[in-house]
């Protein structure tokens, strides 16, 4: 298994990154989590034709964090930040033009790939310009996997990392797949018995939303967690208001969010291949495709009420953990007190099991 804290000194462990979240993550964000001695992300999107809307904030993202962290503006020192990209989309074809020369002037230490169409080889290809174009400063390139077959294709395609992604998390995800209780255990054995030697970050993300969250991923195998839906009511996301609202409101994760296609299609979304769903939480639409509405009746109550200026059928991207969240904090305090509890729940067990352990 590779050490993240060889290739990132600055953080603390046990490490916590920010999911790359659309419309959540940003580059204050991401710089107050790398401030905090985790690791911060920022979404460099979906669209990465040259000039692309996502491409120009992304830019935008990267400057402000390269700021915030009081970096000199030579832009010669590598921005420890990470950069997370949706790579489905068709124009990404046109990364090496388009997205490369914005990661080698800003030289993010790690980037995160995520989602490409089915038995593609686009990964593959992605990770071996960003190898070549980030060599100087030792880029890291990070796949998020939903099953033991992607994580075992990202490493054969030359990732550094895998992003092990059950199905507890917000947003999306693999359709078909599995709790991070599992998945993580099973993309271990798979780097031990089928890359031995190879060094391979192992990540865990989805459902983690606490210290206990992060200390159980540990013990499954992983070296860092993820939180998304924890940093949605950072004071530094981009979340709106009502987004806020209902997180907050939010208890019994389980029960309150929910895996579906339908969150894509009411909002007649339809460019996420079908290997992809969401979690968000459970609304309208998903109360009244439950009561026999159809589709096309549930995207005409969607707009009428998006008219109405009524926001309560929007989707409210969201995992499971949304029970666990109850306040809004500075993503910083978010990063140190999640890793304080992650320690005191490590130094609880080592007393409860001290017999144990000495035998």
């Amino acid at each position: 298994m590779a050490n993240m804290k060889k290739w990132l000194p600055g953080v603390s462990l046990p490490l916590i990154l920010n999911a790359p979240m659309h419309g959540a993550a940003n580059g204050p964000l991401a710089a107050e989590v790398t401030k905090a001695g985790g690791l911060g992300f920022i979404p460099g999107g979906i669209i990465l034709s040259k000039d692309s809307d996502d491409l120009k904030d992304l830019e935008l993202q990267l400057t402000t964090a390269r700021r915030l962290l009081a970096l000199d503006e030579s832009l010669e020192k590598p921005i420890p930040v990470g950069v997370g990209f949706v790579t489905f989309h068709p124009s990404v074809a046109q990364f090496e033009e388009s997205a490369l020369p914005i990661i080698r002037k800003h030289k993010p230490v790690v980037i995160w790939l995520f989602a490409p169409e089915p038995n593609s080889t686009t990964h593959k290809h992605l990770i071996s310009l960003l190898h070549g174009a980030g060599s100087s400063w030792n880029l890291k390139v990070l796949v998020q996997v939903g099953s033991v077959a992607a994580a075992r294709d990202a490493i054969e395609s030359g990732a550094d990392g895998v992003v092990a992604q059950g199905v507890d998390a917000g947003g999306h995800q693999w359709a078909q797949g599995a709790s991070i209780v599992s998945l993580v255990p099973e993309v271990r054995n798979l780097i031990r018995e089928e890359f031995p030697g190879k060094d391979v970050a192992l990540i865990a993300a989805g459902g983690i939303a606490d210290g206990s969250g992060v200390s159980a991923a540990l013990s499954l195998g992983a070296e860092a967690a993820v939180m998304g839906t924890r940093f949605l009511v950072a004071n530094e996301a981009g979340t709106s208001k009502e987004m806020r609202q209902v997180v907050l409101s939010a208890t019994d994760g389980g029960s309150s969010t929910v895996k579906s296609y339908l969150h894509d299609d009411v909002r007649e979304n339809s460019i996420w291949p079908k290997l992809y769903d969401g979690r968000a939480v459970l609304g309208p639409s998903i109360i009244d495709e439950r009561a026999g509405v159809s589709l096309s009746q549930n995207i005409a109550k969607l707009k009428e009420a998006q008219a109405s200026g009524d926001k309560s059928r929007n989707v409210f991207w969201s995992g499971t953990g949304v029970g666990l969240v109850d306040k809004i904090q500075p993503a910083g305090d978010i990063v140190r007190e999640t890793r304080l509890q992650a320690i005191e729940r490590i130094k609880e067990l080592s007393v409860v099991y001290e017999e144990a352990l000495t035998r």
